[in-house]
């Protein structure tokens, strides 16, 4: 299962990060300028083939995503890493604790965490 469907189908992300049926989680730098908050954004931090001894090639990659929270409120932005921790447990491995900056011009909270999914390379 992918990153996004497992945000998309939970409920509780779903309730956080959802906008008339679409999902506000996007590609890092791809979030539309004046989307609702909260939202979401992710990027491909780092990654390793999981080779394996009898195959030709790696069939399965494992994947370390950044998740950026992008919220007005402070409490919301850490609801939101919650739900989203909670939903992505049940396909990887949550690899650090939320952080939390705030930026000096906007004044916008951003929480992240990374997570470490399997991803299937043959399909």
């Amino acid at each position: 299962m992918s990153l996004f469907k497992c945000i998309r189908d939970d409920k509780t992300c779903q309730s956080l990060l959802s906008s008339r049926g679409h999902i506000r989680l996007y590609p890092h730098g791809e979030a539309p300028e004046g989307v609702a908050f909260p939202y979401a954004v992710y990027q491909v931090i780092s990654g390793r083939p999981l080779n394996c001894v009898n195959s030709n090639k790696a069939s399965t990659d494992d994947v370390l995503y950044q998740i950026d929270v992008y919220d007005t409120e402070y409490n919301r932005a850490h609801e939101t890493v919650n739900a989203m921790r909670s939903a992505l447990e049940y396909i990887g491995r949550i690899e650090t604790v939320p952080r939390t900056t705030r930026d000096g011009t906007t004044k916008h909270w951003r929480c992240s965490f990374d997570v470490s999914v399997y991803e299937n390379r043959l399909q």
